[in-house]
C-alpha cells in the first residue's frame, strides 16, 4: 500500500495541526484501500502515469481521442523539436561536442555550468516535452548505463547523453550498447581507458556483463571477465595534448592497437581468433547482445520500471522473447510490455521516485512554454527550484555514484529523508507565485497569486478543494477523502460560502500540499 506517515508528510512546523491531521486522515483512508482501488479504473490515466512523467489534461484528451494503441505508436516515433530547441536555448552547453566541452571547461577546471546545464535540461525536457515516452526511456537508459556526473573532471556526460543515450533510447539495444561502450564518459567512469595489454583493468568488463547485459546471475565466469578484459584492451581516450595524434579529435575514444591484447580467447563459449582490430570488440558486444541472459535481464528491468517492483515472470518471459526475436528492438519490447494484460492489471503497483513526483507536480500544475521560461530560464530562475528539490530528496539527476543507477523500487524511496526533501519542494511550489500566471495579471503582485490559487480558480472552499484535486489527480477521490479536503479548505467555516481571496489563498496552498502528499498522487 502506498502511504505516508505524518512524520514524512511535512516540513516540521510549516503548517498547522489541522493540515497535519488532514494528511493523516487521507493516509488512513488510502491505507484501507487496495493498490488497484487507489489508482482507479481509468486505463488511459494508468497508461499515462507509467509512460510519462505525469499526466496532463491535453495528453489525457489525446489518448482518449485516438486510443491507447495509436497513442503508443505516436509516442514511439514522436520527437519534440520545440522542447529540444528551448532546452538548448536555456542550457546551450548540452549541445557541445567533446572537444568544445573540454575547451570551454578549460579541461575540467570550470565545469559546474556544464554539469548544471545538463541536469536542468533533463528536468526541463521531462516537464515540457510532448515526446514523454522518449524522455522516460532516456531516463531509464541513463540509469541502466549509469555514470557518476562528477567523476570525470571533463564534462563527458554531456556527450554520452547527447550522442549515445538520446538517439538510441527507442532504437536497437546493440546500437545503444556500442554507443555507450565507445563513449568517453563510460570509458573514463569504469576505467577502461586504463585497460592495456600489460596492465589489464577488469572494471568495465565486469560491469558490462553484470550491469549492462547478462546480469549478476547471467552465467559468466571469471575466465569470461578476463577474456572480455583482453578484448576491450586498447580502447581508450585521446587525452594527451603532447601527442599530435590526440590533438585531432581530442577527448574522443579511439582504438589503440599498440595497447590491445591480441591473443585468441574463448568468451562465453565463443572462440575469438587472434587479431589486433576493433572488430574483436564488436564481436564481444554481439555475443553479449545475443545471449539469452541479456534478453531476460533487460526484460526484467523494463518490467520493473513499467509494471511493478517484482514483475510477474509471465511478462518477463514475453518481453525477453520479443527482445530475442527482434534482435534487441526496444520499440518492439515496449509494445509487448505496455499492451500486455500484466500491464493493464498493474494499477497502483509503482511508486513515484522523487524526480518523477517533482516533474509530475509541475506538469499537473499546467506549465506552458511561457511558464517554463519564467521558471527555467537561467537568466531569471537561478537557482532552479526543481533541481534543488531533487537534491534535497536524494534524486539529483546523474548523481548516483555507484554504477548500478538509482533504485527503481518503493522500498528505497519511501523513507523519511527522501519524502521530507520532496515535501520541501511541494511547500515552495504551493505557496510561491504562480509561474507565468503572474504576468497575465500584474496587479496580483501585491496579493501574491499562488500556484495553488491558480489551480483552484475558486471563490468557495468547496470549489477550491474540488478544482485542486481534479487538476492534480485528474480522477475523482473517494467521497471520504474529498470531505477531508473540503473541511481543510473551509477551516471550520461554511465550505459553500465565498471567502476572501487572501484567506482562500492560504487554504488552497494547504489543500494542494495535502493532495501532493497523498498516496493518490504518489502512485505511478
Amino acid at each position: 500500500m502506498l502511504k505516508l506517515t505524518r512524520r514524512q508528510a511535512l516540513v516540521a512546523g510549516a503548517y498547522s495541526s489541522v493540515l497535519l491531521s488532514s494528511i493523516g486522515e487521507l493516509t488512513r483512508i488510502a491505507s484501507a484501500m487496495e493498490p488497484a482501488e487507489l489508482a482507479g479504473t481509468d486505463p488511459e490515466l494508468h497508461f499515462l502515469r507509467r509512460t510519462s512523467f505525469g499526466p496532463t489534461v491535453s495528453e489525457l484528451k489525446r489518448i482518449r481521442q485516438i486510443g491507447i494503441n495509436a497513442y503508443l505508436e505516436e509516442q514511439l516515433t514522436m520527437s519534440d523539436f520545440s522542447a529540444q530547441t528551448l532546452a538548448t536555448l536555456y542550457y546551450p552547453r548540452i549541445a557541445l561536442d567533446v572537444i568544445t566541452a573540454t575547451l570551454t571547461s578549460v579541461a575540467g577546471f570550470f565545469n559546474n555550468l556544464h554539469w548544471t546545464d545538463l541536469q536542468h535540461a533533463m528536468l526541463f525536457r521531462a516537464t515540457m516535452s510532448k515526446a514523454q515516452l522518449h524522455e522516460m526511456m532516456v531516463d531509464f537508459w541513463n540509469d541502466h548505463f549509469n555514470t557518476h556526473l562528477y567523476k570525470a573532471p571533463v564534462p563527458y556526460k554531456i556527450d554520452a547523453d547527447r550522442v549515445a543515450i538520446r538517439p538510441n533510447a527507442l532504437g536497437n539495444f546493440k546500437s545503444l550498447l556500442r554507443a555507450v561502450c565507445f563513449s568517453p564518459e563510460m570509458q573514463f567512469y569504469l576505467d577502461n581507458c586504463q585497460n592495456v595489454k600489460d596492465d589489464p583493468n577488469e572494471n568495465y568488463a565486469r560491469e558490462l556483463m553484470e550491469l549492462h547485459t547478462l546480469g549478476a546471475n547471467g552465467g559468466y565466469t571469471e575466465d569470461d571477465v578476463k577474456a572480455l578484459t583482453k578484448l576491450l584492451s586498447g580502447v581508450d581516450l585521446k587525452d594527451n595534448l603532447l601527442n599530435l595524434n590526440d590533438i585531432v579529435g581530442y577527448g574522443g575514444v579511439r582504438f589503440n592497437p599498440a595497447q590491445h591484447d591480441s591473443s585468441a580467447v574463448v568468451f562465453l563459449g565463443h572462440h575469438i581468433a587472434e587479431g589486433n582490430t576493433v572488430d574483436r570488440v564488436n564481436q564481444a558486444l554481439q555475443i553479449l547482445v545475443d545471449h539469452p541472459s541479456t534478453a531476460r535481464f533487460i526484460a526484467t528491468k523494463l518490467a520493473r520500471r513499467f509494471i511493478s517492483d517484482e514483475p510477474p515472470v509471465s511478462i518477463v518471459n514475453k518481453v525477453a522473447a520479443t527482445f530475442t526475436s527482434s534482435a534487441g528492438d526496444i520499440k518492439s519490447c515496449l509494445r509487448t510490455l505496455l499492451l500486455s494484460p500484466e500491464f493493464q492489471t498493474s494499477k497502483g503497483q509503482k511508486f513515484k521516485r522523487p524526480t518523477d513526483a517533482i516533474v509530475a507536480a509541475m506538469r499537473a500544475a499546467g506549465l506552458n512554454a511561457f511558464d517554463a521560461f519564467i521558471n527555467y530560464s537561467p537568466a531569471i530562475a537561478l537557482p532552479n527550484q526543481a533541481w534543488i528539490g531533487t537534491q534535497e530528496a536524494g534524486h539529483e539527476p546523474f548523481n548516483w555514484v555507484a554504477p548500478d543507477g538509482y533504485p527503481d523500487t518503493r522500498a528505497y524511496w519511501d523513507n523519511t529523508s527522501s519524502m521530507l526533501g520532496l515535501q520541501k519542494f511541494f511547500v515552495k511550489m504551493s505557496e510561491n507565485i504562480a509561474f507565468g500566471r503572474l504576468l497575465l495579471n500584474p496587479l496580483t503582485l501585491g496579493n501574491g497569486l499562488t500556484v495553488a490559487l491558480g489551480l483552484a480558480s475558486a471563490k468557495t472552499p468547496r470549489q477550491a478543494a474540488n478544482n485542486i484535486a481534479q487538476n492534480i489527480l485528474q480522477t475523482p477521490l473517494p467521497p471520504a477523502a474529498m470531505d477531508v479536503l473540503v473541511n481543510l479548505a473551509a477551516d471550520g467555516g461554511n465550505p459553500n460560502a465565498n471567502v476572501n481571496p487572501q484567506a482562500l489563498q492560504n487554504r488552497a496552498a494547504g489543500v494542494m500540499l495535502a493532495v501532493l502528499s497523498s498516496p493518490w498522487f504518489l502512485v505511478r
